[in-house]
């Protein structure tokens, strides 16, 4: 233990660019230390109003914090934030306990001490206000309850009275992260289909007249697919607006889910992969949007497809539950890892690269926002992973 705690401060100190910088990050101030660097910070700056009035107009999260990066004093606005109605109840937490840091796990493991904080912007940043330096950097902070923060962190050393603090600003870019992130997929995605219709038009010009009505049959597939996409990014704008409209309809489950696979299984994707519909799967009439339960189910059917390899095979099905709600199944082999389990529903997250994934989490916001349904997911050895709608 003591060895690998060594090995932590070590690569602290590479982070800041220099060897002689030690933090310890099982080091805390005491509660009575705590509270008098809070009453000198707060009396040195009730000397200059100008301060306080700017820390507390600034629209964005700023914390005062020691040299063991406790916090000393945080602003009104992440205050509001906190929902504290004292700063007091924030006195000497670390960052990673004030936003419920994934990696932060109460009195087993001290905010900075986890080999996942190696790597953490924020702390990175952190560390470099310990160490004198400023530093300005974007980064992701994952919460305990799947909410994921997205920050421009700024720190600066502050000297007030020979007593040194740091001063951290969070500015929240979440809103600019996600656009960025639904255009590289929908451009990703977009470029790829007008590729391939690019390449049939190409083999159209030069095919046999009688393979003509073959080419076109793929060529209207991957239009379909082009249209299908365009649809699919208004619908994550709309959603993300929070305008989407919901407009439900009567409907057949087997009919639904037969016209399902027959439209979407010729999509290229799905190409040498196989969506089918598992015997006994139950007919009955429900009432719902048509076109976002169609994107929900086509969000998990082509997660699935993704991880697996050729003649990977994704099974749907409908039931009626006790309570008389119906229920829907995407089914595959492939099991997700247990770690991985708690990101799934995460908007950042994705096991395919930077700029995909979106699948899942769009999935539970459409489910339980706009159909006011449930989503769920097991994944075991015994059942592969099994998602489940309830509507």
């Amino acid at each position: 233990m003591k060895k690998n705690k060594n090995e932590m401060i070590k690569k602290y100190s590479e982070i800041v660019g220099n060897t002689n910088f030690a933090y310890d990050p099982d080091v805390y101030a005491s509660e009575e230390m705590l509270k008098k660097a809070h009453t000198d910070f707060i009396n040195r700056i009730g000397k200059n109003s100008f301060f306080d009035l700017m820390i507390n107009s600034i629209k964005h999260f700023v914390l005062i914090l020691n040299r063991n990066m406790q916090v000393v004093y945080i602003n009104a606005e992440l205050q509001k934030y906190l929902n504290k109605d004292k700063v007091d109840e924030s006195l000497g937490r670390r960052l990673g306990d004030v936003f419920n840091c994934q990696h932060w796990i109460e009195e087993k493991q001290a905010c900075g001490s986890s080999q996942d904080c190696i790597n953490c912007g924020v702390f990175s940043a952190l560390l470099k206000g310990v160490a004198g330096k400023e530093a300005e950097q974007e980064c992701m902070l994952q919460s305990h309850d799947g909410i994921a923060h997205h920050f421009m962190v700024k720190t600066s050393p502050l000297e007030i009275e020979t007593e040194a603090y740091i001063v951290v600003s969070l500015t929240d870019i979440r809103e600019k992260k996600q656009r960025e992130h639904l255009e590289h997929i929908f451009f990703h995605d977009l470029i790829n289909t007008t590729g391939a219709l690019q390449g049939f038009i190409q083999v159209f010009e030069k095919t046999a007249y009688e393979d003509k009505n073959r080419i076109l049959e793929m060529v209207k597939n991957i239009v379909a697919k082009l249209l299908d996409e365009i649809r699919a990014q208004q619908q994550l704008i709309k959603m993300e607006a929070g305008n989407l409209r919901v407009e439900k309809s009567s409907l057949n489950s087997q009919d639904f889910l037969k016209e399902f696979i027959g439209f979407y299984s010729s999509f290229s994707y799905v190409q040498g992969k196989h969506i089918v519909l598992e015997e006994g799967s139950e007919s009955f009439d429900f009432f719902s949007d048509r076109a976002l339960l169609s994107r929900v189910l086509l969000n998990l059917i082509k997660n699935a497809l993704e991880e697996e390899g050729n003649d990977a095979i994704v099974v749907v099905s409908a039931r009626k539950n006790d309570e008389n709600k119906a229920e829907f199944f995407v089914k595959n082999k492939r099991v997700i890892a247990e770690d991985v389990q708690p990101q799934v529903f995460t908007k950042s997250f994705s096991t395919k690269g930077i700029g995909r994934g979106l699948g899942a989490f769009s999935s539970k916001m459409l489910v339980e926002r706009y159909l006011q349904g449930e989503i769920s997911f097991v994944s075991n050895k015994q059942e592969g992973t099994v998602f489940k709608i309830v509507l």
